[in-house]
């Protein structure tokens, strides 16, 4: 490894404490290339499943990205994307943001009831009005009860420090690395039905999360989670679930990898927004980060299907450009400037 500083090939993924951001983006990188890569033999279930169960990658990869994250994210530009998150949070559920949001919404359905000519009701605008009133949340702001949130991918924790006033966190990976965080594959768990009184979530001896109950969460984060799956329909089927999971008006956070010129991914980012929000979502705040791009969508009530749409595959519209341009392999070179939006 010259000297034990150096990585010798990013697939091995080993690497030291002395290990540079370099070094460990392009170990990480190689696995999502690989996985990509093997779309093109297997379907993307078989992949998946198959890279769930390499325990010695998984071990590798979590630990590589616990120390990219920590001992360098966290000293630069990579905290933006947990602050970022935090930040929408107290926004939207203590600084007004909701409210806005449903007086939009009014506003919007007052327009379009008088547009006699426009395809469809609109009834669901007037009944988000009628059913989301934020009783439940101003609830839990005045007795300071915490926010649940969900941290899907979580890695190690990072907002069991981040926001540990403001949230009761459950974290999972397919591959934690550390105790805080459950061992459970999101495209896996079930979603069940509310949880009784007294109840709590369903977790086996191993620490295994093997259900969430539907509608109650307040805040899902997909943090670099959906880059990570290898195909735009396993992207679509994790949204799917949260839409399951959360509270009405409840949040989904996403923020994925992209170094890039703002302008340059635009397309695809309309095609997120548009795919999202077709299964009950309305996209409430977006900003181009220097190495990522974060969205936050509210929970709406679920659309009726339009004529419109009839036929679109929207599961097919959450493609990153890793998808669509051909691979460079594993090789190719990531400077130390855009390793922190390593995909």
């Amino acid at each position: 490894m010259n000297g034990g500083s150096r990585l010798k090939h990013p697939g091995l993924l080993g690497y030291t404490r002395m290990a540079t951001a370099f070094d460990l983006a392009n170990s990480i990188r190689f696995v999502h290339t690989k996985l990509r890569e093997r779309l093109q033999e297997e379907s993307p279930d078989a992949v998946w499943s198959s890279h769930c169960k390499d325990e010695a990658t998984l071990e590798a990869y979590q630990s590589a990205m616990k120390t990219l994250a920590v001992d360098h994210w966290e000293k630069s530009d990579g905290r933006k994307r947990i602050t970022w998150c935090v930040e929408q949070c107290n926004e939207y559920f203590k600084d007004g943001g909701l409210e806005r949001a449903l007086a939009k919404d009014k506003r919007r359905h007052e327009f379009y009831a008088k547009e006699k000519n426009k395809k469809g009701s609109y009834e669901r605008y007037s009944q988000a009005i009628r059913l989301a009133t934020p009783d439940h949340l101003q609830s839990k702001l005045r007795d300071e009860t915490k926010l649940r949130l969900l941290d899907v991918g979580s890695c190690y924790n990072p907002f069991l420090s981040a926001g540990s006033r403001d949230f009761d966190v459950t974290a999972i990976d397919i591959s934690p690395a550390t105790d805080t965080v459950l061992r459970g594959d999101f495209l896996e768990i079930t979603c069940a039905g509310a949880l009784a009184e007294g109840e709590t979530l369903s977790i086996d001896a191993s620490r295994r999360l093997l259900s969430l109950p539907s509608q109650y969460f307040d805040v899902i984060v997909f943090c670099l989670l959906l880059s990570y799956m290898p195909s735009p329909r396993q992207r679509w089927t994790c949204c799917a679930k949260a839409r399951e999971l959360l509270r009405l008006n409840g949040l989904l956070l996403i923020v994925t990898p992209d170094s890039k010129h703002h302008n340059k991914n635009a397309c695809l980012m309309k095609q997120w927004k548009g795919a999202i929000e077709s299964i009950g979502f309305r996209r409430w705040r977006y900003i181009k980060q220097s190495h990522a791009h974060c969205m936050a969508f509210r929970t709406i009530p679920k659309p009726e299907q339009d004529e419109d749409d009839e036929g679109r595959h929207f599961d097919k519209f959450l493609n990153i450009p890793q998808d669509i341009t051909k691979s460079s392999g594993p090789r190719e070179a990531i400077t130390t400037k855009n390793s922190e939006a390593m995909q």
